[in-house]
């Protein structure tokens, strides 16, 4: 994706967060992505293994829906 920090900053700067937020302890665990959109709490349903390809890829999917739909 291009402009990908550029994506993340104006995000950032917007209030609006992606983060993990883990259902089992220890590392490279299950985890489940939530996003703050300014204050409001939207946890996702899909599992993904910690630092796996496939949670970087989404994060970085999430962060241009919100880009798209709120700080644009």
């Amino acid at each position: 994706m291009d402009g990908t920090h550029e994506v993340i900053s104006a995000c950032w700067g917007a209030n609006c967060f992606v983060y993990y937020k883990p259902v089992e302890q220890g590392n490279n665990k299950m985890v489940k992505l939530e996003m703050n959109l300014q204050g409001n709490v939207v946890t996702g349903k899909e599992l993904y293994k910690q630092n796996s390809k496939e949670i970087i890829k989404k994060i970085e999917e999430l962060y241009e829906y919100i880009y798209k739909n709120y700080v644009t």
